[in-house]
C-alpha cells in the first residue's frame, strides 16, 4: 500500500474531519482548500490547550506557546497538504475514468501498522525537518546582523585582534626559564611540561603551618609567626622523610638553633633565591607575553598564573624577613619587582588574568604596608610607591578582559555549529570529562540564537563598564546600583538562551573586584603619603585634608559613597584607611557580617578593623 492509498483511506474517513464532515468534497472534486486553513488552526489551538493548563502550575515563557502552537500548526499543514494532493491525484484518475468512486480500503494489517508509519514520517519528520530548516535560517540571519553591527561598531569579536602580538624573546618577560619551558606540545600534563613545573616549587610556601587564627582576623603574619611556620614545616618534613611516606615537594632548609626570625625565614627560602633574582630582573623586560594558545579557546593551557602569585607570595615574605633583619634596601626592591610582577597581566584579554591580577595588586599593596607599619620606608621610596599605586586602570583591565571573553566564547560557538557535540563535552554537568553523553542534534539555529544572547550579554555590560571608566566618580549613581540591563539570569529559560546561560558568569562581581581593586592602589597610594606626612610631622594627620596640595592633589574619593575614603589614626600609633563598599554604607571597615551566609561589607585596607 502506497501512501497515497492510506492517506486516502484516512481522509475517506467521517472521524478525520473532526465533525466538519460537510467540508469534505465528492471523491471526483479536488480537496477542499478551505481545510487546509482550519484544521491547522484547529490543531494549534488543542495543542495549546495542555500547555495553558502546565502554566497554571508552572511559569512558562512565552516562546513555549509559541513554538507549541507553530508545531501544531506545521505538523497539521503538512498533514493536510498531503492529503491534499493524495486526494486529488484520485479525483483525477476518477474524471479521466467516468467513475464517481475508488474503493481505498486496505487490510487491517496494513492499516495499523504500515500506516502508523506513513504519519510519523510524513507529518511527523517533516515538519520538524522544516521547521528546523526555518529555525536554522532564523538563526543564522538574526547573528548575521548582530554581527555585523557589532563589527560596524568598533566592537573586536575576534580574539586575534584583541589577543597581545608576539614580541622579541629579549624583551619578554615569558622568555626566561622555567616560564619559557612552561608550555611544550606532545609532553605530559596536556601539554604542561613537568621539568618546568618542578623548577617553580621552590616558590612554594608552607600555608599548611601558619598559625591558626580567628575566622575574622586578616592581619599579616608578623616575622615571629612566618619563623614558627618554617620551623613547624621543616619538622614535618624531617617526619615525612624519615618515614619513608612520600618526598616533600618542597624542601625548606633549616636555620641553626638560635637564629633570629628573619634567618629562619630566609634561610628556609634560600633555595628559591636564584629563581627570584632571575625573575625580578626579568620583570623589568618592556613586555610581558605568556605563550597562551588562543585558537583552543577555553581549553587553552594558562599554567602563568599560579606560578605568578605563588611569587608575589614569596616576596611579600621576603620583605616581611628583610625589614626585620633591617636590610631595608633588600626589602625595598622586593617590593619594586612586587609591583613590576603585578603589572604583567595588565595586556592579557581574559577574566581569569584580571582577577589574578588584581590579586596581585592586592599582595603587593599588602606588602607595601609591611614598610609602612615598620615605618622602614623613607621619602624617596614612599614617593617612587606612592607614584606605582597611584595608577588606577582597574575597569580599562576588565574591558579588555570582557572583550576577549566575548571573542573567546563567540568562537566557541562558530565551532559548535560545526560539531554540536563540543558543548556537551565542554560542560561538566552534561558531558563530564569523559566527553558528551549523547549526540544531540539541535537545529543549528539554536545555537546561533545562544550566540545572539550571549553577544547582546557582554555587549550590555561593556557598554555599562565603560560609561563606568568614562564618567567621573563624583557623578556614579552608587555602586549598589551596578549591573546591566541584560535580564539573562533573571529571564526564563528557552532553546534560545540555554546554553548561553551555562557560559555567561555572573560577571556582576568582576565590576566588584576591578573598583575594589582601584580602591586597594588609592588606598596604597594614600597610606604612602600619610607615611611621608608622618616622616615630616612626627604623627599622621587628624584628616586627609592635611595632605593637600603637598603630598597628594586632592583627597582620595570613595567610589561606594561618593564622598572622601574613610580614614581613622589607631592605637597602635598607625592608621586605617576603608571604603564602604559596594552597598554604601559605612561598616567600621568591617568586611564580613558573621552569620550563617557572609555579607560582604567595606572594603578596608590593609587589613580588617580591629
Amino acid at each position: 500500500m502506497s501512501p497515497t492509498t492510506f492517506y486516502n483511506h484516512l481522509s475517506d474517513r467521517n472521524w478525520t474531519w473532526w465533525g466538519l464532515k460537510r467540508l469534505r468534497s465528492a471523491p471526483d472534486r479536488n480537496y477542499p482548500w478551505i481545510a487546509l486553513i482550519v484544521f491547522p488552526m484547529l490543531t494549534a489551538a488543542i495543542v495549546l490547550l495542555p500547555v495553558l493548563a502546565l502554566s497554571r502550575a508552572v511559569d512558562l515563557h512565552p516562546a513555549f506557546f509559541v513554538m507549541a502552537g507553530v508545531w501544531g500548526f506545521t505538523v497539521s499543514l503538512v498533514h493536510r497538504l498531503f492529503a491534499a494532493l493524495s486526494w486529488n491525484q484520485r479525483a483525477a484518475r476518477l474524471r479521466r475514468s467516468g467513475e464517481s468512486v475508488e474503493p481505498t480500503r486496505p487490510g487491517v494489517l496494513v492499516r495499523w501498522l504500515v500506516g502508523p508509519v506513513y504519519v510519523l514520517l510524513i507529518a511527523g519528520l517533516t515538519p520538524l525537518v522544516l521547521l528546523s530548516a526555518i529555525e536554522n535560517l532564523r538563526g543564522a540571519w538574526h547573528w548575521r546582523n548582530v554581527r555585523t553591527q557589532l563589527q560596524a561598531s568598533g566592537e573586536r569579536l575576534d580574539i586575534a585582534l584583541i589577543a597581545p602580538p608576539n614580541v622579541p624573546a629579549e624583551q619578554n618577560f615569558f622568555s626566561v626559564a622555567p616560564f619559557a619551558q612552561l608550555i611544550q606540545p606532545g609532553s605530559s600534563q596536556g601539554g604542561i611540561d613537568t621539568n618546568a613545573m618542578a623548577e617553580f616549587r621552590v616558590l612554594g610556601l608552607p600555608f599548611k603551618e601558619r598559625p591558626d587564627r580567628d575566622r575574622g582576623d586578616r592581619r599579616p603574619l608578623s616575622a615571629e609567626e612566618w619563623a614558627a611556620t618554617f620551623r613547624a614545616a621543616i619538622s614535618n618534613q624531617v617526619l615525612q622523610i624519615n618515614s619513608k611516606r612520600s618526598t616533600p615537594s618542597v624542601l625548606y632548609r633549616a636555620a641553626p638553633e638560635g637564629a633570629s626570625a628573619s634567618t629562619v625565614i630566609l634561610t628556609g627560602m634560600a633555595d628559591a633565591d636564584p629563581l627570584v633574582q632571575r625573575l625580578c630582573e626579568a620583570s623589568r623586560r618592556p613586555y610581558a607575553v605568556f605563550p597562551v594558545q588562543w585558537s583552543e579557546g577555553f581549553n587553552a593551557l594558562l599554567p602563568h598564573l599560579a606560578y605568578l602569585k605563588s611569587l608575589q607570595h614569596l616576596l611579600e615574605v621576603r620583605v616581611i624577613a628583610f625589614l626585620a633583619a633591617g636590610q631595608t634596601e633588600r626589602a625595598f626592591a622586593d617590593m619594586e619587582c612586587s609591583l613590576r610582577i603585578a603589572g604583567l597581566l595588565r595586556r592579557e584579554p581574559l577574566l581569569i588574568s584580571q582577577l589574578v591580577r588584581f590579586a596581585l595588586l592586592q599582595i603587593a599593596a599588602q606588602t607595601a604596608w609591611q614598610g609602612i607599619a615598620a615605618h622602614a620606608w623613607n621619602d624617596t621610596q614612599l614617593e617612587t610607591l606612592q607614584a606605582q599605586f597611584s595608577v588606577e586602570d582597574g575597569l580599562e583591565s576588565l574591558i579588555l578582559a570582557l572583550e576577549g571573553e566575548r571573542a573567546m566564547s563567540l568562537g566557541a560557538f562558530d565551532r559548535w555549529t560545526q560539531n554540536r557535540t563540543l558543548f556537551w563535552a565542554s560542560v561538566p554537568d552534561l558531558g563530564g570529562e569523559s566527553g558528551p553523553v549523547g549526540s544531540p542534534r539541535m537545529p543549528l539555529g539554536w545555537i546561533r540564537q545562544n550566540q545572539v544572547s550571549l553577544a547582546g550579554f557582554y555587549q550590555d555590560l561593556l557598554m555599562m563598564v565603560r560609561r563606568l571608566a568614562e564618567t567621573p566618580e563624583e557623578q556614579w549613581g552608587g555602586l549598589d546600583q551596578i549591573g546591566t540591563d541584560n535580564n539573562m539570569f533573571t529571564a526564563r529559560v528557552t532553546p534560545y538562551n540555554l546554553m548561553a546561560r551555562m557560559l555567561a558568569p555572573a560577571l556582576d562581581k568582576a565590576v566588584f573586584k576591578a573598583v575594589r581593586s582601584d580602591v586597594t592602589m588609592r588606598s596604597a597610594a594614600t597610606g604612602c603619603a600619610l607615611e611621608r606626612y608622618r616622616l615630616k610631622h612626627g604623627s599622621y594627620p587628624e584628616s586627609l585634608t592635611a595632605l593637600v596640595p603637598e603630598f597628594i592633589p586632592r583627597v582620595p574619593l570613595d567610589p561606594g559613597s561618593r564622598q572622601p575614603l574613610q580614614y581613622r589614626r589607631t592605637t597602635d600609633g598607625l592608621f586605617r584607611l576603608w571604603s564602604v563598599g559596594s552597598d554604601g554604607r559605612d561598616d567600621g571597615g568591617q568586611v564580613k557580617k558573621a552569620g550563617t551566609i557572609l555579607v560582604d561589607l567595606d572594603w578596608p585596607w590593609p587589613y580588617q578593623m580591629e
